[in-house]
């Protein structure tokens, strides 16, 4: 029985919406998206060129063909350099861009896309949100037949829609993290938290933070009248609550120590709901593993994995323990990244230890 492209094409609509305020619809939608418009394999992919992470949602390929991509193939993919330079919406196919010569002589192509399957790309960018350029990706099979100018026109017509839903679905997640995050962190009652702009001039402080400072007699201010003031290297602070702070790139966490025999750590993590704003906490008494969850939104399988990093196995050791593939470690390892404003292991790993002291 012959399938309706108009009623395919609703049924893509209706699961779109879905798709953004539930993530795991993002999948179906791909699906009949692929089905619609000739292609055989499709990606969701989210990529921060600064900090070399590529995450998917979701992909109707082999976990390990996307693992090879990211880790090995995307440096040398030649529609990169293109389709970071093109306007969001407008659609790239490899065939218009590069020409048959060139993909035919390609050690991209060769190498990669035909050993694995993979033919033709047809691809979009959505938008770019927090620093994270999101792309729609499909691909034709190997034998399978080159798309008709119709599904092409189809796909075209259904971008509007797609950039809306990526939009639409990362102003939610970060509406939920909001949330989440001010009832974890700023008004907590448990540890000391600061709110700062980028020049260190306090914006809020809670009972705790506010505690402190009597105790400590470290300084004298006001909310909004006054910088903020630790027992700490000042320039360290400083440089940490800049970088933290910082628009013009993407901010990053930074840690450091209060002064003393008996150190304690200081983090300087980007405020999720203020932009050019940071959160000063001073983790006393140290946090637990649920608490730095509801700290940095971190999922439970997330979680599992900075906990063994922090006893000191590697990202394979993890997937071995976890009894999972090291795709899907990776895969938690760029979500902990971003959450927490790290770029690589070793920042990461300060963060954690610093917080589980």
């Amino acid at each position: 029985m012959a399938i309706d492209p108009e009623l395919l094409y609703i049924e893509i609509l209706e699961t779109i919406l879905l798709a953004t305020l539930d993530s795991q619809f993002w999948k179906p939608a791909l699906q009949k998206l692929s089905l619609l418009t000739g292609h055989q394999y499709a990606a969701l992919l989210y990529y921060d060129k600064g900090n070399a992470h590529l995450m998917t949602d979701s992909l109707l390929f082999d976990e390990k063909v996307f693992t090879a991509y990211r880790d090995v193939f995307l440096a040398i993919d030649p529609a990169e350099k293109i389709l970071t330079g093109l306007p969001v919406g407008q659609m790239y196919r490899d065939r218009e861009f590069l020409g048959d010569k060139f993909i035919a002589n390609s050690i991209y192509y060769n190498e990669f896309h035909h050993p694995n399957d993979l033919n033709y790309l047809t691809s979009v960018k959505l938008g770019t949100v927090n620093g994270y350029a999101t792309y729609l990706s499909l691909m034709t099979a190997n034998e399978a037949a080159y798309p008709q100018p119709t599904q092409f026109d189809l796909f075209r017509r259904l971008i509007p829609a797609l950039i809306t839903a990526s939009q639409l679905h990362a102003r939610f997640e970060h509406l939920r993290d909001t949330i989440k995050y001010q009832g974890a962190v700023m008004d907590n009652g448990i540890y000391p938290v600061w709110l700062v702009g980028h020049a260190g001039k306090i914006l809020y402080a809670n009972t705790r933070a506010e505690n402190y400072h009597r105790a400590s007699h470290s300084a004298i201010w006001a909310v909004g009248a006054h910088t903020l003031s630790l027992n700490t290297d000042t320039k360290k602070l400083r440089q940490a609550i800049e970088q933290a702070t910082r628009t013009e790139a993407r901010p990053r966490a930074g840690l450091c120590y209060t002064a003393g025999r008996q150190a304690k750590p200081i983090l300087v993590i980007p405020s999720p709901s203020i932009p050019g704003a940071a959160c000063i906490i001073i983790p006393e008494p140290f946090l637990t593993g649920s608490a730095f969850m509801e700290l940095f939104n971190v999922k439970p399988a997330e979680n599992a994995v900075a906990e063994l990093l922090v006893r000191g196995m590697t990202p394979d050791e993890c997937a071995l323990h976890l009894g999972v593939s090291i795709t899907t470690v990776r895969t938690h390892l760029s979500a902990l990244y971003r959450k927490t404003h790290t770029r690589n292991q070793s920042e990461l790993l300060l963060i954690i230890r610093a917080i589980h002291s």
